[in-house]
């Protein structure tokens, strides 16, 4: 099924392009609308059902109870089937990463990053499957999400956070696994959803968008097992930005700091000659992130990929290309290249590689485009213009 042009047309028909020019991403929002109008995403094979889904799923899911003492439990399982099989006793079941299986929610997840402008590798999606009355309590997040209802019915109470701006890491007071408090914010949050809160209740084909921090618990409210999917996206801050140019055109702020009080002060001294042009060269690398450099490639089907974990390193994989002429040089990945692997194996239409700079990247983009170049060779992929 051809997917929208607009993907924020088809979430928010009410707002439209409206929702990024009022919304995105410091207010919360949501639209209820006819579930048709999202049939391109719900379409997906993996959506039929919450065991299709964890069939799809090729990463570690978690699920999530509530224990003797009424804290908040979270609990990694070893496979999506587990996962499968503790839903099914009752508990609620987050699934990770399910666009890395589905080339459907693979590409609404990267046009809905294009659309919004945030970096390659900023954004995933994962599904939430619980039974009535079930769901995750009081907690908020690091990353600007959205919320599509697929099936079943869900209850949101949500709230503004007056405490912590823009937080960088997730937190719940009921969680003893998260720190005691998130950075930049105070020694004590509150243990209650703040007021004022408004409920939300989502329906199949509503759609929330939540900024980073919004606090937010959920509980299944149907009789029918709740469904949906969430996007979460990680647009590029401010301080990522400011940390790249420091640490590539100020040397001089990697020199080890003085031992001795007096000499620190004089060094301190030459610190704002070093800064130089500083303005000047964050706005033009900011201005080249904007227009990354684009290639295009058209999938090979007669061509294949495989990979296996590394049993060195958990967080590697080894990549192999096979095509007729046989086996290439196997490519080491992490995570992040393995997903860009494992959706260029399963797309079968024309896509666009962007190659942008990136906090702290596992890879180069010269890596990244390595491996591409690597892949045409093998004739899974051709680029053309």
């Amino acid at each position: 099924m051809t997917i929208p042009e607009s993907l924020i047309r088809q979430l928010f028909p009410v707002l439209g392009e409206e929702f990024v020019a009022s919304y995105w991403p410091n207010r919360a929002h949501d639209e209820h609308g006819p579930v048709d109008r999202l049939q391109s995403l719900l379409s997906a094979p993996e959506l039929a059902s919450v065991d299709a889904l964890c069939d799809a799923s090729c990463h570690k899911s978690k699920v999530v109870f509530t224990n003797r003492q009424g804290r908040f439990v979270e609990m990694q399982t070893e496979s999506p089937s587990q996962a499968g099989l503790l839903g099914k006793a009752g508990l609620s079941v987050c699934l990770d990463h399910v666009l890395a299986r589905s080339p459907i929610i693979a590409e609404w997840t990267r046009q809905l990053a294009r659309e919004l402008g945030v970096p390659e590798g900023g954004s995933t999606c994962n599904a939430y499957a619980s039974p009535k009355k079930s769901g995750f309590a009081q907690h908020f997040d690091s990353q600007e999400v959205f919320i599509v209802q697929v099936t079943g019915e869900k209850r949101w109470v949500i709230a503004d956070n007056a405490d912590v701006a823009w937080p960088e890491q997730n937190y719940s007071p009921f969680d003893e696994f998260l720190p005691p408090r998130p950075f930049f914010g105070p020694f004590h949050l509150p243990e209650e959803m703040p007021n004022p809160s408004r409920e939300v209740i989502m329906r199949p084909g509503s759609v929330l968008f939540l900024p980073r921090g919004t606090w937010h618990a959920t509980s299944a409210s149907g009789e029918e097992r709740s469904l949906s999917l969430t996007f979460t996206f990680s647009p590029r801050s401010w301080k990522q930005s400011v940390r790249d140019v420091l640490e590539t055109s100020v040397p001089e702020l990697r020199a080890p700091l003085p031992i001795d009080v007096a000499a620190r002060r004089e060094a301190l001294g030459s610190v704002p000659r070093a800064f130089g042009d500083f303005g000047a060269t964050l706005l033009a690398w900011y201005n080249a992130s904007l227009h990354p450099a684009s290639r295009r490639w058209r999938r090979q089907p007669a061509a294949s990929l495989t990979w296996a974990p590394d049993p060195r390193d958990e967080r590697l994989a080894i990549v192999t290309i096979e095509n007729e002429a046989g086996q290439l040089e196997e490519i080491e990945a992490d995570r992040p290249l393995l997903s860009l692997c494992e959706y260029l194996a399963a797309v079968d239409s024309d896509v666009t590689v962007d190659i942008v700079r990136r906090d702290r990247p596992q890879h180069s983009p010269e890596v990244i485009e390595t491996v591409l170049d690597a892949l045409a060779d093998a004739g899974l992929l051709e680029e053309h213009t």
